[in-house]
């Protein structure tokens, strides 16, 4: 039995597994399991926890899964006894009481579903403190690359979470899956969390910013192959989420937004393929996105409790990108 689980999404990480595991069990809080799903990894990453981590849990895919369903499978193999559910990536290294603070946190918020830590990059600025949706149809980590000066200090209500490093409820994502999936596999990576935060929020699941957890993130995400994912994903998660009053207003910001960002991703940042492909292959990807948005509103219909909430119209980070 377990008050938590961890789980960790593993895809040839090894260099990532020791400093991980070994934050992860020094953890002032000691009543959780770990659960680490490898997504096929060659380079041994799976005989390195098997014969120096025996305590962890290890399912092995026979291929690369994505992230969303990797995650998807560790919570469906996690003890029923888990009340709360951590994801954490291998590339994140919580403090000793990242858990415990969390935990503390759900316990005094019954009403919230997820619960983020202060994640901070290795050189100290703010990577995440919380969600932010914009009617871009971005969701926006919030401090993101900022200078902590003991501005984020203070506990707050956020939209929702990254999966960095963050907790939740089992029962929210109980309520919260769709069929079997608490993540969306479609995805495969990046904006499942968001996809998640947006059906945690409609059906009234609070979200919460606790700063005494704390969590470094070492962040790989600057690659083509992340931006693409990111580039496709928002378009998908925009049409699969947004209701339908809300996409005629925030279709303009949306448009503008996605023009600015292929433009930034193709000419600044030099990634012309990855921007053309994300193009198409959203475009692709519509039909299915549309049979995905059937079945959630499906899922909400009748249980739906509150309106969406939005930071803005997002056009500060549009006019960023047109820059």
């Amino acid at each position: 039995m377990a008050l938590a689980s961890v789980i960790i999404v593993n895809w040839n990480g090894r260099h990532l597994l020791k400093e991980c595991l070994d934050s992860v069990y020094a953890q002032s809080l000691k009543d959780f399991e770990v659960i680490l799903v490898d997504n096929a990894s060659k380079d041994g990453s799976a005989e390195f926890v098997r014969k120096n981590y025996p305590k962890v849990k290890l399912v092995l895919n026979r291929s690369n899964l994505g992230f969303a369903e990797g995650n998807n499978i560790g919570i469906r193999a996690a003890s029923p006894a888990s009340e709360y559910i951590a994801l954490l990536n291998t590339d994140a290294r919580p403090s000793k009481k990242w858990l415990k603070a969390l935990v503390s946190a759900a316990e005094a918020h019954p009403e919230a579903g997820s619960f983020t830590p202060k994640v901070v990059l290795p050189d100290g600025r703010i990577n995440s403190v919380g969600h932010a949706l914009f009617r871009t149809g971005e969701v926006r980590n919030i401090g993101v690359f900022q200078r902590d000066k003991g501005q984020f200090e203070a506990e707050a209500e956020v939209f929702g979470v990254a999966a960095t490093a963050s907790l939740y409820r089992r029962k929210m994502l109980e309520e919260a899956r769709t069929g079997n999936d608490y993540l969306d596999p479609f995805y495969f990576a990046y904006y499942e969390d968001a996809d998640l935060d947006f059906r945690a929020s409609a059906l009234g699941w609070k979200s919460f910013y606790v700063p005494r957890a704390k969590a470094v993130h070492l962040l790989g995400a600057s690659s083509a192959s992340a931006r693409y994912f990111v580039e496709r994903n928002r378009r998908w998660f925009f049409l699969k989420n947004f209701p339908a009053g809300d996409i005629a207003i925030s279709l303009p910001f949306f448009l503008l937004y996605n023009a600015a960002s292929f433009l930034n991703l193709a000419i600044v940042r030099l990634q012309p393929i990855a921007a053309v492909r994300a193009c198409i292959d959203a475009a692709l990807g519509f039909p299915a996105v549309l049979r995905k948005r059937a079945e959630t509103q499906a899922m909400l219909k009748g249980k739906a409790k509150k309106p969406i909430r939005f930071a803005g119209t997002g056009l500060g980070v549009l006019l960023g990108k047109l820059g």
